[in-house]
């Protein structure tokens, strides 16, 4: 499929000078249309359709091709459509090149613009057959930013009526005070005021010895506010799975997940507000708003109601669902989960007693991260430390036996560790498993 997206960038601009390559993030402002059309899963073939000599000379450094407008096509009066079907005339009517299946009208105005916001909208034009398919924002106005048609219908005089829409959060600039916005915006969702957390980035102990790379599938549980699934913003993921049954954070969570979904333009977060476990039994209760030493905090297993012989001492009880349960309903069962991170106050070793889910783990997962919590053995299930430290190597054992490199150390260095095995003073352990291969 032969797809060409057609920037309009004049050079004269009457609010901001040199508007189309005015600097942005480092970068040209029309370079971030050029990006988005290579980052694009389709093979979008970029041109820039200018009067300007220097923007010709930029677009053709960053990868575009160009279209030498005419001067009399260059003034505030004229319409972009005009300048649009100028340039796919043009293009269209080369020698030896194939006509165009889909062409992109791209604003180089909309700098944050993604690759993955045009597939939506051409996945969008397909899939419904629509003539032509065009970007609203929020408000569901139309933003301008780009219009997707199939060929023919570039050259339409009239108006459409087989369109189609998608949401885009996209800001136009215009002028100094639109650039302003922009910057502003961007870091404003990268504060912890924004997301409610402090966002590490790539710096986080999860990523120590691996990180989450594009196209991934990822299994977050124990996701809290979401600062581990936020990364999966950074690298386009395929999808990401954010388990969080914590009252007091899966409601921050569940937002920062629709805000991302919303940035992406298309459903890559999936929220799950439940309490994990091995297998579903009648013995497993999680509380929401306790930690056995600290007081009010997280979501733990606890002992079944009757056995607190002074009375329940706790308001909220959350849903469980067993592992198995949460990967078939999310169409897991036959998936490669390329980055797993479990940090689930114990429950941990329900997943890892339950030999269906262990197993899956083993064949299925091939980096993952997490934080053994010996404490709750000791605490919740009346284990010894002894017990508690051979379960553990257990689990680890069975990771090294089914060709994972390991890696462990406990999570307070005030704690001993020795070699990859925790001891009977290890409180809390952090581990990450990777195949070697996929590093």
């Amino acid at each position: 499929m032969n797809i060409v997206a057609i920037i309009p960038a004049k050079g004269n601009s009457r609010r901001l000078f040199e508007k189309n390559i005015h600097p942005i993030w480092a970068k040209p402002m029309l370079y971030w249309a050029i990006k988005a059309c290579k980052d694009s899963k389709y093979d979008i073939e970029p041109w820039v359709s200018t009067e300007s000599e220097k923007i010709a000379k930029v677009a053709l450094k960053h990868g575009a091709k160009v279209h030498n407008r005419s001067p009399e096509l260059s003034d505030s009066k004229t319409y972009k459509q005009v300048v649009i079907r100028d340039a796919a005339k043009f293009i269209s009517s080369r020698d030896h090149h194939p006509t165009p299946d889909i062409y992109i009208s791209l604003q180089p105005n909309s700098p944050q613009i993604k690759g993955r916001q045009l597939d939506n909208a051409i996945d969008t034009l397909l899939k419904y057959n629509r003539d032509e398919v065009f970007s609203v924002g929020l408000d569901l106005m139309q933003n301008a930013a780009f219009r997707v048609f199939k060929g023919e219908y570039v050259f339409q005089e009239d108006l459409s009526t087989n369109c189609g829409v998608v949401v885009c959060d996209l800001h136009d600039v215009h002028d100094k005070d639109d650039v302003g916005y922009i910057l502003g915006q961007q870091r404003a969702r990268h504060s912890d005021k924004q997301y409610g957390f402090i966002n590490k980035g790539w710096k986080n102990e999860y990523f120590k010895y691996f990180n989450i790379n594009k196209g991934d599938v990822v299994i977050d549980l124990g996701a809290s506010k979401g600062d581990f699934a936020s990364m999966c913003m950074e690298v386009e993921v395929d999808k990401c799975y954010s388990v969080e049954a914590a009252e007091k954070h899966s409601k921050i969570l569940e937002n920062n997940l629709n805000n991302w979904n919303r940035d992406s333009g298309y459903k890559r977060f999936h929220g799950i507000k439940k309490g994990i476990i091995g297998q579903q039994s009648g013995d497993d209760w999680f509380v929401s708003g306790v930690n056995a030493k600290k007081g009010p905090d997280d979501c733990i297993r606890i002992p079944k109601p009757e056995e607190y012989p002074n009375g329940f001492p706790y308001d909220l009880v959350v849903e469980t669902i067993p592992f198995m349960k949460f990967i078939e309903e999310n169409s897991l069962s036959k998936k490669q989960i390329d980055f797993f991170k479990m940090d689930i106050e114990g429950s941990e070793y329900l997943i890892f007693s339950d030999e269906e889910s262990f197993n899956f783990i083993l064949n299925n997962v091939q980096k993952i991260v997490i934080e053994f919590h010996l404490h709750y053995l000791r605490g919740a299930l009346n284990k010894t430390k002894e017990e508690a430290v051979e379960i553990t190597n257990d689990i680890i054992e069975k990771f090294c036996e089914n060709g994972f490199k390991v890696i462990c150390r406990p999570h307070n260095p005030a704690h001993t560790l020795e070699g990859k095995e925790p001891t009977e003073d290890t409180y809390c352990m952090d581990f990450w498993a990777f195949k070697e291969e996929d590093k």
